[in-house]
This record gives structure tokens, sequence and C-alpha cells, in this order.
């Protein structure tokens, strides 16, 4: 590895843990603090792009060797979005945006597909889990000192938790992560440390009592994953906590809400939400309803006519089901668009009964939550369809792979495996881990597993 390499190397992985630290704390610090601090974390998306294009071009000889079906996807995906949206009527700020948000996706999942060559030390790995923790810790500090912030709208978004939670490095560092991920409030990651748990329970019992054949062990996961997460879902319900019982109740249609405030507004600006579908890159256009005090009509005081104009899956999936139907009315209005897409920066209108404080909310996006759909949105319905599937032919190969990797691989396996939900029902373009990682764990079905240690 030459000196500029390594040095374009170092620079990534100091920016990725800077980016950890401030993904995890930024949107929660504002809506605490009403500041600004989030456009330091879009500072940190540049300086990692430009750092990452660089280490690309350094490295350009064997870019070819990483090239594989999720990289001609994403390819096809901005030349489809780049060439519908020129004929569209986006502004070039939102254009430009949609570039960036494909072209980060695309740079560090060839970062991550090219890593195996030089390796991963495991000090890398504790660094980003100490990272992830500390970060998640200063957010729910915050979280719980924010009125109505935990009523069960918001989340910080605890899926980087999942990296310590992954690495298996003792019952304290495992248990912080899960107490993170339960206050995190987000019901994609609780399933994939579900997953994580099980692989990890199941991986345990071999050490002790004997190795499982391929078969076995897949199965003994696949059961126990779901078990695992329907005890702690009916075991919080019960308990009833404070803060950590929350991401329970979203697994159902009821009103959930405690001590309700209409968070609706601060996240569209700040940051991403379970109750909503905004992620802080939507334009607000309206939002009926206060914001600093409850609703006369929240669910902590029911009323029979407001729950029944809440639609019960707006509730269930977030709103998730409200930005599909919004975008399949841009993109089916004519057969381009739907082949095609409307073009990078292209946007929907969005209009629901907030299950928050039962007022109408509307607002204009340009990104949907829900990978598929953006995709669809941006480049076209095919290609949103062909990038799903190669990204579950990857989550399935290196699961089918468990049992034969070593510690640093079964690490960032776990990682990808438990972040699948995350992934294809969010849209975590900007992520560098995230992508990072599920480049990495793409080369695991076509090299041969190293020695377990």
């Amino acid at each position: 590895m030459g000196t500029i390499e390594r040095l374009l190397k170092g620079t990534i992985f100091c920016l990725m843990l800077v980016f950890i630290l401030l993904v995890s704390t930024t949107y929660t610090i504002d809506i605490r603090f009403q500041s600004a601090t989030v456009g330091w974390l879009s500072a940190c998306r540049v300086l990692l792009l430009f750092a990452a294009a660089a280490y690309l071009f350094t490295v350009r000889d064997r870019l070819r060797a990483t090239i594989d079906g999720v990289t001609i996807v994403l390819v096809t995906i901005i030349a489809a979005g780049a060439g519908a949206g020129l004929l569209g009527a986006a502004s070039w700020s939102d254009y430009f945006h949609g570039a960036f948000q494909y072209a980060f996706m695309l740079a560090f999942y060839l970062i991550g597909r090219d890593t195996p060559r030089s390796g991963i030390d495991r000090r890398q790995l504790r660094a980003a889990s100490i990272a992830a923790l500390s970060g998640y810790a200063i957010a729910a500090v915050l979280y719980a000192l924010t009125p109505g912030l935990h009523s069960g709208a918001y989340s910080f978004q605890p899926n980087l938790a999942l990296l310590p939670l992954a690495g298996g490095w003792g019952t304290p560092v495992s248990a912080a992560a899960g107490m993170l991920i339960l206050i995190g409030n987000k019901r994609a990651v609780f399933l994939g440390a579900a997953f994580i748990i099980a692989a990890l329970s199941v991986r345990e019992f071999e050490r002790r009592r004997g190795t499982f054949g391929d078969a076995v062990r897949i199965a003994a996961t696949l059961a126990l994953a779901p078990a695992i997460a329907a005890a702690a879902t009916i075991a919080l319900l019960s308990a009833q906590l404070p803060l950590v019982s929350t991401v329970s109740a979203r697994f159902s249609t009821a009103p959930s809400f405690v001590n309700t405030v209409n968070t609706d507004a601060k996240v569209l600006a700040a940051g991403p939400t379970e109750a909503s579908p905004a992620s802080g890159t939507g334009t607000l256009t309206q939002v009926t309803g206060s914001v600093a005090n409850p609703s006369p009509l929240s669910p902590t005081t029911p009323n029979v006519a407001a729950e029944a104009r809440i639609d019960p899956m707006v509730r269930l999936t977030g709103a998730r089901n409200v930005e599909v139907t919004a975008v399949w009315r841009e993109i089916s209005a004519t057969s381009t668009r739907l082949l095609f897409g409307a073009g990078l920066g292209a946007g929907f209108d969005v209009d629901y009964i907030s299950p928050n404080d039962y007022q109408p909310v509307h607002f204009r996006r340009d990104q949907a939550d829900l990978m598929p759909a953006h995709i669809a949105l941006t480049s076209g319905a095919p290609l949103a369809i062909a990038f799903s599937v190669a990204l579950f032919a990857i989550f399935s190969r290196v699961f089918l792979q468990l049992g034969k990797l070593d510690r640093i691989d079964r690490t960032l396996a776990l990682f990808a495996l438990g972040l699948s939900l995350d992934v294809l029902l969010g849209f975590a373009a900007t992520n560098p881990i995230i992508w990072s990682a599920i480049g990495y764990v793409s080369t695991l079905a076509v090299r041969p597993a190293r020695a377990q240690r």
C-alpha cells in the first residue's frame, strides 16, 4: 500500500468516526437546543465524499475487480436519474442533492469492496463501536430530557449501535448497545438486534456443545430471532417502562403516544422520525397543530371521532404507505416515468392525518424514506426492483456464510444482516458506515474464508 493510499484510508477512517459522533447526536441536539449542528454533519459528508473520490482515483487500477451486480445497478440508477432529471422540473439544488446521495452510496460501496485487500483491524471496529455507544448515549440523555420527544414520534436512529452488539465484546457492551437500541425507538433496528442476538446465541451454544451443521445453524437462527423479538416485545409491553418500552408499542395500530406534543414540524426540519415519513430532507410547506403544546385531541385524551380519522396503516408503517402512494402517483402518470423515473431531485406531496396529534400534515419531499420507493421515483420501478433484489442476494449469501467466518468478518456480516431491514425500509444513502459494510460483506461469498479466531 502506497503512502498516499494509506494517508487517504486513515483520513476516511477518522472522518467516519467524526461522522458516527455527529449522526448519532446532531438531530437530537438541534431539537433540544433549537440549534443547527446538523450543518456540521452535512460538511462531514462532503469531506467524506471528496476523500472517497480521491481514494478511488488513487486505486483506479484495481477498481475493475470491485465491480459487481450492485455496482452496475447503482451506476444505471445514477445515469437514468440524471437523464430523467434534466427533463424534469426539479431545481438544480435538488438535482445535485440527489446526485450526491447516489454518488455517496456508490463510492463507499466500492471502498467496502476494496477493503478486504488490506483488511480491517479489530481496533478499528472497537473505535467505531465506542464512538457509536458514546454518541447514542448523549442522544439518549437529551432524548429523555426533552419533554414530548420520547412520546413515540421520534427516533434518534440507533442503527449504528448494531455494530458493538454484533461484535460480541462482552455483556456490558452488549447490554449498553441493546439499551440504546430500545431507547432509540426504531423498529427495524430492534428486529435487527433480535437477529444478531439469535445468531450470537446459536454460536455460543455451538462453542459449548459442539458445532452444528449449516442447515441446523440456519434453521435455529431463523427460529430464534422472531422468538426473541416477540418475547422482548411482550415483556416490554407488560412492563411499560419509561423510554425503553416505546419501541414495542410501535408494532401495534393502537394509539401509543404518551404526553404527546406535535414533533412533526421539528422533526421534518431536523431529523428522522418513526411517526412520519420525514427524515430531514423534505420541504415543510404546511403543518397544522401546535409544536410547543400538547394537542387537546392527543391519544392521552382518547377521542373516538379523532381516532376514526387515522388510517391504522399510517401508524403501523410510520406513514411509509402514504409516501409509497404519493410516489406511485408521481411515476404512474406516464409509462416513461414508470420505467425511467421522474429524475434526480423529483419530489412528491404527502398528506395524512398525524397519529401523533390527529392534525392534518402536508409537506413536499424530494426523498422517500422507503429505499425502493425513492429509487422508483428518481430512476424507475425496474431499477428499484433490481437494486432490492441485488441487496437481498448479498444478505442471503452472507447469512449462509456465517458459520465459516472469522471474528472480524463475522462482526461485519452480523452488522450488515442486522441492518438489512433498516436499509430496505429506509434510505440511509449518505451513511458511509452502512454502505462500506455492505460492500465489504458482499465479497465474503467469493473469497476464501479465513481461519476462525
